[in-house]
Protein backbone atom coordinates (compact mmCIF):
# COMPACT_ATOMS: atom_id res chain seq x y z
CA UNK A 1 0.00 0.00 0.00
CA UNK A 2 1.29 3.41 -0.57
CA UNK A 3 1.14 6.60 1.97
CA UNK A 4 -2.95 7.82 2.47
CA UNK A 5 -4.69 9.04 5.23
CA UNK A 6 -7.48 7.46 6.03
CA UNK A 7 -9.28 7.50 9.14
CA UNK A 8 -6.42 10.19 10.75
CA UNK A 9 -3.90 7.50 10.21
CA UNK A 10 -1.28 6.92 7.56
CA UNK A 11 -1.13 3.75 6.00
CA UNK A 12 2.27 2.62 4.09
CA UNK A 13 3.93 5.00 6.71
CA UNK A 14 7.07 3.74 9.43
CA UNK A 15 6.00 4.44 12.80
CA UNK A 16 9.29 3.19 13.88
CA UNK A 17 9.33 1.68 17.54
CA UNK A 18 7.35 4.81 19.64
CA UNK A 19 4.24 3.54 20.26
CA UNK A 20 3.54 5.19 23.71
CA UNK A 21 0.34 6.05 23.78
CA UNK A 22 1.36 8.87 26.20
CA UNK A 23 2.64 10.57 23.45
CA UNK A 24 -0.65 10.64 21.36
CA UNK A 25 -1.64 14.45 21.88
CA UNK A 26 1.86 14.98 19.90
CA UNK A 27 1.73 12.76 17.44
CA UNK A 28 -2.07 11.73 16.87
CA UNK A 29 -1.59 10.42 13.27
CA UNK A 30 0.91 8.04 14.33
CA UNK A 31 -0.59 6.37 17.77
CA UNK A 32 -0.56 3.07 17.49
CA UNK A 33 -1.03 -0.33 19.95
CA UNK A 34 -4.40 -1.44 21.25
CA UNK A 35 -5.71 2.00 21.37
CA UNK A 36 -5.68 1.84 17.97
CA UNK A 37 -7.65 -1.24 17.31
CA UNK A 38 -10.73 0.59 15.98
CA UNK A 39 -9.06 2.66 13.92
CA UNK A 40 -7.32 0.21 12.14
CA UNK A 41 -10.21 -2.23 11.57
CA UNK A 42 -12.20 0.89 9.92
CA UNK A 43 -9.10 1.39 7.91
CA UNK A 44 -8.85 -2.00 6.87
CA UNK A 45 -13.23 -2.19 5.80
CA UNK A 46 -12.77 1.39 3.83
CA UNK A 47 -9.37 -0.05 1.80
CA UNK A 48 -11.71 -3.26 0.99
CA UNK A 49 -14.94 -1.60 0.28
CA UNK A 50 -16.29 0.80 -2.48
CA UNK A 51 -16.82 4.44 -1.07
CA UNK A 52 -15.38 6.72 1.57
CA UNK A 53 -16.50 5.60 5.23
CA UNK A 54 -15.41 9.44 6.72
CA UNK A 55 -17.70 10.71 3.40
CA UNK A 56 -14.64 12.94 3.40
CA UNK A 57 -14.51 14.29 6.99
CA UNK A 58 -11.71 14.66 9.48
CA UNK A 59 -12.42 11.65 11.92
CA UNK A 60 -10.94 10.73 14.70
CA UNK A 61 -11.19 7.09 16.24
CA UNK A 62 -9.94 5.55 19.45
CA UNK A 63 -10.75 2.78 21.23
CA UNK A 64 -9.56 -1.26 20.61
CA UNK A 65 -11.53 -3.93 19.43
CA UNK A 66 -11.91 -7.51 20.16
CA UNK A 67 -12.39 -9.99 17.99
CA UNK A 68 -16.37 -10.02 18.19
CA UNK A 69 -16.41 -6.02 16.98
CA UNK A 70 -16.69 -5.14 20.98
CA UNK A 71 -15.28 -1.64 21.60
CA UNK A 72 -13.29 -1.54 24.67
CA UNK A 73 -11.67 1.54 27.11
CA UNK A 74 -8.74 3.15 26.39
CA UNK A 75 -6.33 5.98 28.29
CA UNK A 76 -6.07 9.73 27.67
CA UNK A 77 -9.05 10.00 25.75
CA UNK A 78 -8.99 14.05 26.76
CA UNK A 79 -5.88 14.33 25.48
CA UNK A 80 -6.28 12.31 22.15
CA UNK A 81 -10.02 14.69 21.83
CA UNK A 82 -7.71 17.99 22.40
CA UNK A 83 -5.39 16.44 19.32
CA UNK A 84 -8.37 15.79 17.08
CA UNK A 85 -9.75 18.83 17.24
CA UNK A 86 -6.36 20.71 16.60
CA UNK A 87 -6.20 18.52 13.91
CA UNK A 88 -8.93 19.65 12.05
CA UNK A 89 -11.41 16.39 13.05
CA UNK A 90 -15.72 16.87 12.77
CA UNK A 91 -15.90 13.99 14.70
CA UNK A 92 -14.67 11.61 17.00
CA UNK A 93 -15.51 8.12 17.75
CA UNK A 94 -14.57 6.61 21.21
CA UNK A 95 -15.65 3.62 23.56
CA UNK A 96 -18.94 4.70 24.83
CA UNK A 97 -17.87 4.56 28.49
CA UNK A 98 -15.21 7.70 27.85
CA UNK A 99 -17.65 9.52 25.85
CA UNK A 100 -17.68 12.17 28.95
CA UNK A 101 -14.14 12.79 29.18
CA UNK A 102 -13.60 13.41 25.16
CA UNK A 103 -16.40 16.12 25.48
CA UNK A 104 -14.44 18.00 28.15
CA UNK A 105 -12.18 18.58 25.45
CA UNK A 106 -13.76 18.49 22.17
CA UNK A 107 -14.94 22.58 21.77
CA UNK A 108 -17.35 22.28 18.73
CA UNK A 109 -16.13 18.80 17.41
CA UNK A 110 -18.88 16.53 17.62
CA UNK A 111 -18.24 12.89 19.99
CA UNK A 112 -19.98 9.63 19.70
CA UNK A 113 -19.51 7.05 21.89
CA UNK A 114 -19.99 3.21 20.70
CA UNK A 115 -19.89 -0.04 22.21
CA UNK A 116 -19.52 -2.16 18.79
CA UNK A 117 -17.62 -1.64 15.26
CA UNK A 118 -21.33 -2.07 14.12
CA UNK A 119 -22.27 1.57 16.14
CA UNK A 120 -18.66 3.14 14.67
CA UNK A 121 -19.89 2.23 10.83
CA UNK A 122 -23.24 3.45 12.01
CA UNK A 123 -21.76 6.92 13.07
CA UNK A 124 -20.13 7.23 10.62
CA UNK A 125 -23.19 6.91 7.51
CA UNK A 126 -24.42 9.24 10.24
CA UNK A 127 -21.71 11.29 9.41
CA UNK A 128 -22.03 11.52 6.04
CA UNK A 129 -20.03 8.46 4.95
CA UNK A 130 -20.53 5.56 2.66
CA UNK A 131 -22.75 2.65 3.89
CA UNK A 132 -21.39 -0.67 3.52
CA UNK A 133 -22.32 -3.00 0.77
CA UNK A 134 -24.90 -5.70 1.49
CA UNK A 135 -23.23 -9.15 1.92
CA UNK A 136 -22.25 -11.14 -1.11
CA UNK A 137 -22.68 -7.94 -3.59
CA UNK A 138 -19.13 -7.44 -3.92
CA UNK A 139 -18.52 -11.45 -4.92
CA UNK A 140 -19.23 -10.30 -8.93
CA UNK A 141 -16.24 -7.54 -8.17
CA UNK A 142 -13.61 -10.48 -7.71
CA UNK A 143 -13.21 -10.28 -4.23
Amino acid sequence: LGEQEALGRRTGEDHGEDTDDDDAAQRPAHVSGPSGGLAFTLTIIDDLTPGDLTGGAKVAVTGEIDGAGNVGEVGGVPQKAVAAREAGATLMIVPQAEVHDARTKAGGMKVVGVKTLDEALKALRQHGGAALPKPGSLSSRGR
